[in-house]
């Protein structure tokens, strides 16, 4: 009997080293009640364990089964102390869950390639079982035994060994329909999405076309502008060639400077009424009007310096 379970024990392990590709050497996560049970029968569980399974493996205890032996009471107290000792597996569980549970939401991190799972609760046991490709052993009065592969590792297996058998050009047909299915996704996607206005192309836009009268308007400020400029010049040779006559006949008309000097304030006061008077007129004929009493002035200026001249001859 020793031998066949023996045997028994490898092509189960055998079973799970092939289809979820299990390495050694092996962890056994260990709950409260699997360890209490071998000290109560005075099981050595170091020995045990390796011998059943013929390969090697040690005890590993979670931080969630050491709180739970601390609040179980002087009965557990050997079982804790053994705990302690044993390898520590961090589970991150911030408040301590049963063992089963504890297994259960670290292993389906996708950590069970090197775990086995010894649970002596038969509830435990059955919620270990919907985890696919974890063996799970219990002790039977002395005895490590082993558990055939349960129900969701045998589908899971199944399925691995489908995909297996497919010739790759399936599998290739099958990646590409994928990628269609997918692309044909974006594209649906993209049309679904609300496009904005555009403005219109400025290349298409005509110019907007100028009427006739716009085009006389322009013409006549254009010949207004030019007119002005040219008197503008022409006033500027003149005030040039006066300022000539005045450097040059400064040292002459010395004595004459407060004479000048009255009769262009009266000339100014003239100007200033004449323009108070014809504030209401347009803007352009009072620039021309000050321009013209600016050339007469320039004018008067020049005949009496003449005469002045005269006399003094």
């Amino acid at each position: 009997m020793k031998v066949e379970r023996l045997k028994a024990f490898r092509r189960i392990l055998n079973f799970f080293k092939m289809k979820f590709n299990m390495l050694t050497p092996f962890k056994i996560l260990v709950d409260e009640e699997f360890l209490h049970q071998g000290l109560q029968k005075k099981v050595h569980l170091k020995e045990m364990i390796p011998k059943a399974l013929s390969e090697k493996a040690f005890m590993t205890a979670t931080n969630c089964v050491v709180a739970n032996l601390s609040g179980l009471g002087e009965d557990y107290s050997a079982a804790r102390l053994m705990a302690k000792r044993m390898e520590r597996i961090e589970c991150n569980h911030e408040n301590a869950l049963s063992s089963a549970e504890c297994f259960k939401d670290f292993l389906s991190r996708g950590a069970n390639m090197f775990f086995i799972v010894a649970v002596q609760d038969a509830e435990g046991r059955k919620q270990m079982r919907l985890v696919p490709g974890l063996p799970i052993i219990y002790l039977n009065n002395n005895m490590v035994t082993l558990e055939t592969p349960s129900k969701a590792s045998r589908e899971v297996a199944i399925k691995n060994d489908q995909q297996k058998l497919l010739p790759k050009d399936l599998l290739r047909l099958q990646k590409q329909k994928e990628q269609e299915r997918k692309e044909a996704q974006e594209k649906k996607e993209q049309l679904l999405k609300v496009k904005k206005p555009k403005g219109p192309n400025p290349l298409s836009v005509q110019k907007k076309k100028r009427k006739p009268e716009d085009n006389q308007r322009t013409e006549k400020r254009q010949k207004l502008d030019s007119g002005e400029s040219h008197e503008h010049d022409t006033v500027t040779e003149e005030e040039g060639q006066q300022d000539e006559h005045e450097t040059q006949h400064h040292t002459e008309t010395e004595p004459n400077l407060e004479q000048e000097e009255q009769e262009d304030q009266q000339t100014n006061d003239g100007e200033v009424e004449e323009v108070a008077g014809g504030l209401k007129k347009k803007r352009r004929k009072r620039k021309h009007k000050k321009k013209t009493h600016n050339n007469i002035n320039n004018n008067e200026a020049m005949n009496q310096e003449e005469e002045g001249e005269e006399t003094e001859a």
